[in-house]
């Protein structure tokens, strides 16, 4: 299920707690940040 959430609009913390997807955001004064993706570490063999 894609989430379509506007960037421009206030959120409450009880609505960020129910974004179950795959996007990396957070939630500052309400509104939606999108964060960077984690890299991927590879490790040494």
């Amino acid at each position: 299920m894609k989430l379509l959430l506007d960037l421009n609009k206030r959120y409450p913390y009880a609505d960020y707690l129910t974004w179950w997807d795959d996007k990396r955001r957070e939630l500052v004064n309400g509104f939606i940040r999108m964060m960077s993706p984690v890299p991927k570490v590879r490790t040494r063999k």
